[in-house]
């Protein structure tokens, strides 16, 4: 039996679920290893963590705002994103700012506890992001998937013939076909999408070199 060949949107939804499930893991992993002091919360991590997260946070913050105040915005975006977001990056800007203004006087039992739970924090995110995204693709992934779609399908008209046939160039390929009784009514050197014609007959034009 011939195996079934995998959609592009599974595909799409399997890598992006995928990254984000990883992500997860990962910090899941640091997170209890770090909460448990299996894993000291060193000096260099502690403040490539802090220096990161001030100015990732706030930006966080301000585009979720912003994405989820504009119309225009939500229609791109997930906002189920953003709200699961948002609280972390409240979360982790107090703990900088804490940071920051008692800086080199906080006890390690401080460092050991508040960064991994803003670890194991994004880890939780990310696997309900993960799941979630499974059966509800980003806007954006399924707006490049539909664009991949028509790019497959459209055609430039080269030439058009007194018998009503259309000599046309498949955009992605770069091959040339011709359409018989397909009524195009492009102009040469207009485009076509198949979605238009649903019913056109069309076939590759060989070049035969010797």
């Amino acid at each position: 039996m011939e195996k079934k060949k995998m959609d592009d949107l599974t595909k799409v939804k399997l890598i992006y679920s995928g990254e984000l499930i990883i992500i997860a893991i990962v910090a899941l992993v640091i997170g209890i290893l770090q909460l448990t002091n299996v894993l000291t919360v060193k000096e260099l991590f502690r403040n490539i963590f802090n220096w990161v997260t001030i100015f990732g946070s706030p930006i966080l913050i301000i585009t979720s705002i912003y994405s989820l105040c504009s119309t225009k915005r939500r229609k791109k975006i997930s906002i189920f994103d953003k709200i699961t977001l948002f609280p972390l990056a409240i979360y982790i800007l107090v703990i900088d700012i804490i940071c920051f203004a008692n800086y080199g006087t906080l006890d390690q039992s401080f460092y050991q506890t508040y960064i991994p739970i803003a670890l194991l924090s994004l880890a939780v995110i990310y696997l309900v992001q993960g799941i979630y995204h499974w059966y509800r693709p980003l806007p954006s992934l399924l707006a490049e998937l539909e664009q991949e779609r028509i790019d497959k399908i459209t055609y430039k008209v080269l030439e058009k013939n007194e018998d009503g046939s259309v000599k046309a160039l498949h955009i992605e390929s770069n091959k040339e076909f011709l359409f018989k009784d397909a009524h195009i009514i492009e102009n040469v050197d207009e485009l076509f999408c198949l979605d238009q014609y649903p019913n056109a007959k069309y076939e590759e034009i060989k070049n035969n070199e010797e």
